[in-house]
Order: C-alpha cells, then structure tokens, then sequence
C-alpha cells in the first residue's frame, strides 16, 4: 500500500469523519442552548421590561421635558440593543436609532399590552423586540428595544474553547496513528524485501553447494595425484634444493585442499546446521596474514599498497585461517581493482575500545552507494566490484560473528574488518 493511500485511509479520511461529526454536534448543541436559552431570556426580559417600565415612568415624572433625550442616552447606548423606537401611536415616530443603516421592523406591530415581547429576524439573526408602553404627558407612548439573543455567542465560545481544542487534539492522535501505520507498513515491506533477499541467496547457495562439491571432487584427485609425483620427486633426486622446492611445493597443495573443504563448510552451512567445531579454528597471527596476502596479490596488481600497524604488537586472532586469508585476499583484491593502476590501497591494522580491526582504504572512487555488511548482496557493478567475491567474504564474516562497515569518503572507499561483535 503506497503511502498516499495509507494517509487517506489512516488519517484525511478519519479526520474529515470527525470534523463532520463534530460540527454535527455543534449544530445539535447550538440548536439545544438555543432553545433553552430562548426561553431563560424571555422570562428574564419580561422582567426586566417591568423594571424598564417603572424607570421611563419615573424618567416622565421628573424630566419630562428631556425625557426622550435621557431614554435615548440610557436604553440606545446598550451594544445588546439593535434598535429603539418611541412611538406615539403604529405609525407615528417621537424618536428612533438603528445600528443598521434603513432597518427598523416596528411598523408592522403595535403592542396593546403595557409589556410584550416578540421574535425578529435582523441582519444579526433573531432578536428579542420588548415593547414597554408608558405614561406621558399627552397619552401614552411606546418604547421598542431590539435586543440580541445572547445564546449565539455563549454557543459559538463553548464551540471554540472544547471543540476546537478537541478537533486538534483527534487531529495530533489521528497523524500519530497514522504516522504508526506508516511505519508497520514500511517494517512489513521491508521484511518481506528481506525474505525475499534470503530466499534468493538461499536459491544461489544450492546452487553453489552443487557447484563446489564438483568442484573439490574434480580438484581433490589430481592435487592428490600431483602430491604423490612430489613425493616420488624427493625419493628419486633426493637433492636438498630439489626437496625445499617439493616441500614449498606440497605445502601449497595442502593449504589448497584446505581452502577447498573450509569454503565446502561455508556453503553447506545455508543448507543444513554444522556445528562450528567441523571447522578447523585456531589462533593465528593477523599480521602475518596480511602481508601473504599482499605478497600473493601483488604479482597480479601494480596498485601500491601500503600496510602499517598503528597497535606496535602482532596480535593473534582466533578463528579460521583459510577462510580469513580468503576475506584479506577478496577485500584488499576489490580495492586494488577499484584504484587501478595508479591507485593507492592503504592497509592499517588498529584498534578502538573494544576491538582489534584491519582498516582498507582505497582510492576508488567509492561505492554507488553506503552499505553496511547485512546489506551486500549479489548485486553487480563494474566500478564497485561487488559480486560473489565480496559476497562470500560477507559469509565469512557473518560465520565468526565478525563486523564488516563499508563507507565511501572523498577519494574511494573504506572497509573496517572489526575482530568482534558490537
């Protein structure tokens, strides 16, 4: 599922749903204040008309000559109130005020009460029009008061302060949530990119592990048979020279026969569990590893390379010594071929905190890309020289529990061989 899709279903979509439902519930919960407070306000402005009645009678009484002046200044001035009207008769105006330029709804209603109260539709919504009628000098007159409807905005601020504040809080669960599924779906393909890699270089290794078994069979009998003409060699001439050779000689085809069965082992290790005492381990000086197999690359690349030994000590490393001259071998060989002919592969042995470790650094041009050793495979390029040499050299690694980083730098690429795990 592509992460487009994920984001509509695990977090738009949803959030959409609850902005719906809770406008829903805003709309349910206005209506619901509306209503009560309708009904609070119009008993609390029938009151208050009486009081309001009571003072524009005294108003009359004792300023009666200023008497709609004083009305205007202390009923108008009110932000609750849209409107006023005072009135002689339906149509006959004393004094009036709006706070919307040509909008005045009294003509159509003259109260017979002494205290009424109707609804209004204004530019502001539905408002409360009291009608306060009241003794004057000359009859009576009428006193209209629009009011605002106070609900709208109690409703509107109870929407801002919870709902909102909810709204955001579902929206910061709802990216969360999201965000998680994300992340499983990622874990999911990349296990399952995973698998499939295993399954792949499980394929290969059967492969292999047919290939190699030819292999030694067609390689073990003519090493033998070419180990017994060395052997008749020595007894026939039996001269001092002739027999260093045969033994340098023998022991080179005995150090192959080795390499033969230690690489048998590593492949037949994917296909069934081998304990790890059928492999012949021991300890070995890493050093004098390193320069044979420098001294054995060296008659095929003219690459200068130079070691150097940052510990001042040749320390010894357990583990197994054909299989280890293997890695050297394909790890320093991948760099020469990188730098070429001018190049400069540089091989220090060192050591951190934790562990002794043989660093390779070459000059290149680096990898396409950084990996780490649990991610080569048997990808192929002709600059980066990955492939079954360096593929076989991760087995190698993986088997003494080993640590393989590759990085890029300026010039090339730099390989740590670190002697123990994290």
């Amino acid at each position: 599922m592509s992460k487009k899709k994920v984001f509509l279903m695990f977090f738009l979509v949803p959030y959409i749903v609850f902005l719906i439902f809770s406008y829903s519930i805003y709309k349910l919960n206005n209506n619901f204040l509306k209503k009560s407070f309708e009904e609070r306000t119009s008993v609390n402005i029938l009151h208050l008309g009486n009081i309001y009645r009571r003072a524009l009678i005294n108003i009359v009484k004792t300023e009666e000559k200023n008497s709609i002046k004083i009305i205007e200044e202390s009923f108008f001035n009110s932000k609750e109130v849209v409107y006023f009207a005072v009135r002689k008769a339906k149509d006959e105006l004393i004094a009036w005020g709006t706070k919307y330029e040509g909008f005045l709804p009294i003509f159509d209603f003259y109260p017979e009460k002494d205290i009424s109260l109707r609804k209004v539709k204004t530019p502001v919504g539905v408002i409360f029009e009291l009608n306060i009628r009241y003794k004057s000098g000359n009859g009576k007159n009428t006193l209209t008061l629009g009011i605002k409807q106070p609900y709208r905005y109690i409703a509107e601020k109870i929407y801002l302060r919870y709902l909102l504040i909810l709204d955001i809080l579902i929206a910061l669960f709802s990216f969360l949530y999201y965000r998680k599924i994300v992340n499983y779906n990622e874990s999911v393909i990349n296990k399952e990119k995973h698998i499939e890699k295993e399954k792949k270089e499980k394929e290969y290794f059967k492969a292999l592990s047919v290939l190699s078994l030819g292999i030694s069979h067609e390689l073990r009998n003519p090493l033998n048979i070419l180990t017994l003409i060395l052997e008749k060699l020595e007894i026939s001439y039996g001269n001092k020279k002739i027999n260093r050779d045969i033994d340098a000689g023998k022991k080179e085809i005995d150090r192959i026969l080795r390499v033969i069965n230690s690489l048998h082992l590593l492949v037949e290790q994917e296909e069934t569990i081998i304990e790890k005492t059928k492999w012949k381990t021991e300890s070995f000086n890493i050093m004098e590893l390193i320069k044979e197999s420098v001294d054995s690359l060296k008659k095929k690349f003219i690459t200068e390379i130079q070691i150097c030994n940052e510990l001042g000590e040749e320390p010894l490393i357990y583990g197994n010594k054909e299989l280890t001259l293997i890695l050297l071998t394909n790890l320093i060989k991948n760099s020469c071929e990188a730098s070429g002919d001018n190049g400069i592969v540089k091989i220090c042995l060192d050591k951190d905190e934790k562990n002794i470790f043989i660093e390779i650094k070459d000059t290149g041009g680096g990898f396409s890309y950084n990996f780490e050793s649990q991610n080569i495979s048997l990808n192929s390029e002709k600059m980066g020289h990955l492939g079954i040499g360096l593929f076989i050299a991760k087995k190698i690694v993986e088997y003494h529990s080993w640590r393989l980083k590759i990085n890029n730098y300026e010039l090339g690429s730099i390989l740590k061989l670190y002697f123990g795990e994290e």
